[in-house]
């Protein structure tokens, strides 16, 4: 499966440096249609309708993460807001209040798109003998002005809270990784929107993500 993403902040990443950080995506792909998602991390909500699980990529500690998704997007308003209009238009009602809890009042005129990144090659349910199920993606940061691009790998998966230690442990050794200090320090948000606001380091990035429920 291909899918098309794109992040929207502000020109200094207001709503991902505060705390918690707040994270407005754009998604879209062939086969299940378009959504759009306000996400909380580092900071829990209590609302039936928001998804929390802890979230760990591997060599940081686990954090906390909220997210509330409009999975009834249309494309064409997707793609409008990936080019920087009307923005808003793609969050609900209820995503701009959960915004407004986390952030505070804000000028969707200050947002810009953050993408979007094409072709995200995405396999799901990867099945691995005596291990978890894995969903692995591709993300290709082509190259822009004078920066180059960047190529990162995500495998992850999603597992009960009691399993964390194992499947954190099963993964590493299933990708083959060293000790965790080694590990990539930056999240795939944080690499793609500093690779879209202008500072980027040319390196392969792989990335290894535990979701605990």
């Amino acid at each position: 499966m291909k899918r098309v993403v794109c992040f929207f902040d502000t020109d200094s990443l207001s709503l991902f440096e505060h705390v918690p950080k707040v994270i407005l995506r754009s998604r879209y792909d062939s086969a299940h249609g378009a959504d759009a998602t306000v996400k909380i991390r580092d900071g829990e909500v209590q609302d039936a309708d928001i998804e929390c699980e802890f979230d760990e990529v591997l060599g940081k500690e686990k954090i906390m993460s909220c997210s509330l998704t409009d999975k009834d997007e249309e494309k064409a308003q997707i793609r409008k807001a990936n080019r920087g209009k009307k923005i808003n238009k793609i969050f609900s009602k209820e995503q701009r209040a959960l915004l407004q809890r986390a952030f505070g009042e804000l000028d969707w005129e200050t947002l810009r798109p953050y993408g979007p990144v094409k072709a995200i090659e995405v396999w799901k349910k990867v099945r691995m003998l005596d291990g978890p199920d894995l969903t692995i993606e591709r993300w290709e940061l082509l190259p822009r002005s004078n920066k180059p691009g960047r190529t990162l790998f995500e495998v992850s998966a999603k597992v009960p809270l009691a399993r964390e230690a194992e499947t954190s442990k099963w993964i590493t050794e299933f990708v083959g990784s060293a000790e965790k200090g080694d590990q990539e320090s930056e999240t795939k948000t944080r690499i793609v929107l500093e690779h879209f606001k202008g500072t980027s380091t040319k390196r392969r990035n792989n990335k290894v993500t535990v979701r605990s429920r």
